[in-house]
């Protein structure tokens, strides 16, 4: 395989990459463990989905993980196990306002807001505090410091305008891999599929039913050949005509 291309297909080639490193990771913040929850609201979401974020850290191996969507905190806990005890200057950077105690909270959102005491309480309890930062802000307009991220978990605000926001935001942010939750559902879909359209230096690189859809940045020697969504350029659809083929 062409060095340069070699990111786009790592997960198709490696998706059990560090299987048994992988695994030992879930099985410590897998349901029915110690993690702290809240009634009807599990600390972090499915086998498959973290799976997925801790591969796209391996892979990296390097850089800062950003989490947009924190809830509870046990996505972020993973990620801080998945840098290893060697990457002492990797860190977890998470968005999300927690604002679940809020009765009017500033912006409705289509999944259940964090919880800033669980979040820590969790956090503590796998002692990774030393490698997250959180901003407790909405994640538009962006509000970190850091310039740079090598990977990114969305699995915020799940509207269309709200995922788009978040897409734009990190497009020239990531260096590597962008793992997005809840592909199934429409706002979430139709944002990633119009992202991938309209942008040539990302594209998918691999789906993984019903939910996850990892992206991966794609290297400007290959942007002559790689259509975003795998197709070649000369199959690409006119720009105009994008809107109406997938009911944007």
């Amino acid at each position: 395989m062409d060095e340069k291309t070699d990111d786009l297909y790592k997960f198709r080639v490696k998706l059990n990459y560090d299987e048994a490193f992988v695994q030992g990771i879930m099985m410590s913040v897998a349901v029915g463990s110690s993690m702290v929850r809240r009634k009807g609201v599990s600390p972090i979401t499915s086998p498959m989905t973290m799976g997925a974020v801790v591969q796209s850290i391996i892979l990296a191996g390097e850089g800062n993980h950003l989490e947009i969507g924190s809830r509870l905190g046990g996505s972020a806990v993973v990620a801080a196990q998945a840098f290893g005890k060697d990457n002492i200057d990797r860190y977890v950077i998470c968005i999300d306002p927690m604002e679940n105690l809020d009765p009017q909270p500033k912006y409705p959102t289509t999944v259940e807001m964090g919880d800033e005491q669980i979040f820590w309480q969790n956090i503590n309890r796998f002692d990774v505090s030393g490698k997250i930062k959180l901003y407790k802000e909405y994640s538009n307009p962006f509000p970190c410091f850091e310039k740079e991220f090598s990977t990114a978990f969305i699995d915020g605000d799940h509207r269309y305008t709200a995922v788009m926001h978040d897409l734009e935001n990190l497009r020239h942010r990531v260096t590597k891999y962008i793992v997005l939750d809840d592909v199934d559902y429409p706002g979430v879909y139709r944002a990633m599929v119009k992202f991938l359209y309209f942008t040539s230096d990302w594209t998918l690189a691999e789906y993984l039913y019903p939910t996850t859809a990892i992206l991966v940045k794609v290297h400007a020697a290959d942007t002559a050949s790689i259509h975003p969504l795998g197709l070649f350029n000369a199959d690409r659809p006119k720009q105009e005509d994008v809107g109406a083929e997938i009911s944007i």
